[in-house]
């Protein structure tokens, strides 16, 4: 009994070092864990209608930031519905992938999640199901955790570009407003804005817990790619190819003459003409804020990007003057495709052309991630 009583208070002590250890290694651990859910990395490829590129994301708890130059990043092809060929650009990407993130950043595969997000060109392949399956097996058989694979719609694409330009200018602050955006791509064209009421083609959707209502339409078959392939054969083609014979009143004819015309499927599932959904579209903007009071619009895409080059934005007298002293590029076609912007910015859509701004450099896919991360309260 004495013997017992006598190692009683070192048995005490040693339980009382046992259960601080204890408590100090699950401490450790919830550090840990905080640490690991704070600074994940989120590869989002977007797959566009005419190559494909890995955007690497770090996030840390709310704040979401590009990991690197952006330019340095993996590309690779497009899409298509070519199963194995889809396959294996998506590998070749998580090879890239890999290397940028052991080049760039110390992060163990188990904080790397991959989306595979593709936009307009997808949009025209009836069955991806098998195409998605294939690139779904090559993120699970890599070292990184299987986001999303799939084909995000026009308006998604439009709101999530509308997210990410107004976050990168401070426009979801308590009192700030929000711009618009007009975005022509390589296949299709989106316009997104905010309204004060709910209609059709409007999304609301919650920002750091502050509301917002958005008109978001995408046009397939208005991107600058897929809207020369048909220009370029009417018979005013010819008058879209810089140097003499530039003329940007005919070449808008072979525009007008073949693009709006198509008939796309709009987004309750019905066939509609593309110039009536241009003129809807037009309509809507007109009758969100009286134009006098809208913030300029963010010009985005590379078909308006590069079209500055040639004047767009300053009427089509500046595009003549600009395209007949240039040499005709059979890769990019600027002239042609800023004579496209300019019809449909300023002339379908109605806009004064005081009331673009471009040389906006932003990314759809940070707006996805915010829409993830930060929709909701704060």
């Amino acid at each position: 009994m004495l013997a017992t009583i006598k190692h009683e208070p070192r048995r005490a002590a040693w339980r009382v070092r046992q259960i601080l250890f204890s408590a100090a290694i699950g401490v450790a651990s919830v550090a840990y864990a905080g640490w690991a859910q704070a600074q994940t990395y989120r590869v989002v490829v977007d797959a566009g209608s005419s190559s494909s590129r890995a955007l690497i994301y770090k996030i840390e708890g709310r704040t979401i930031t590009l990991a690197g130059n952006p330019d340095s990043m993996p590309t690779g092809t497009e899409l298509s519905g070519d199963v194995d060929g889809s396959a294996g650009v998506v590998k070749k990407l998580l090879g890239d992938v890999n290397l940028w993130l052991q080049r760039n950043v110390r992060v163990s595969p188990n904080d790397v999640t991959v989306d595979v997000l593709a936009t307009a060109g997808m949009r025209k392949v009836n069955d991806s199901g098998n195409v998605y399956a294939a690139v779904l097996k090559q993120i699970q058989e890599s070292p990184y955790n299987v986001g999303e694979a799939r084909t995000i719609s026009g308006a998604e694409e439009g709101l999530y570009a509308w997210i990410a330009v107004n976050d990168k200018e401070g426009r979801f602050a308590p009192h700030a407003k929000t711009r618009g955006i007009v975005e022509v791509g390589g296949a299709s064209a989106q316009v997104a804005f905010e309204v004060e009421r709910n209609a059709d083609d409007v999304e609301s959707v919650t920002i750091d817990g502050k509301p917002h209502k958005v008109y978001s339409r995408s046009f397939l078959g208005l991107g600058a790619n897929d809207a020369w392939a048909l220009a370029k054969d009417s018979q005013y083609g010819e008058k879209c190819k810089e140097g003499g014979g530039f003329d940007f009143a005919q070449c808008r004819k072979a525009y007008d003459t073949t693009v709006y015309d198509q008939t796309e499927t709009g987004q309750n599932d019905a066939p509609v003409k593309l110039s009536l959904g241009v003129t809807k579209t037009a309509l809507a903007l007109q009758q969100a804020l009286p134009v006098d009071d809208r913030d300029k619009f963010a010009g985005l895409g590379n078909a308006i990007k590069f079209s500055a080059d040639v004047g767009f934005g300053k009427g089509s007298g500046g595009i003549d003057t600009a395209c007949k002293s240039r040499t005709f590029s059979t890769k990019f076609h600027t002239c042609a495709n800023a004579v496209f912007s300019e019809s449909f910015v300023f002339g379908k859509l109605n806009f004064p052309n005081d009331k673009l701004q471009t040389g906006v450099d932003s990314s759809w896919t940070m707006g996805y991630l915010i829409k993830a991360v930060r929709q909701g309260a704060k």
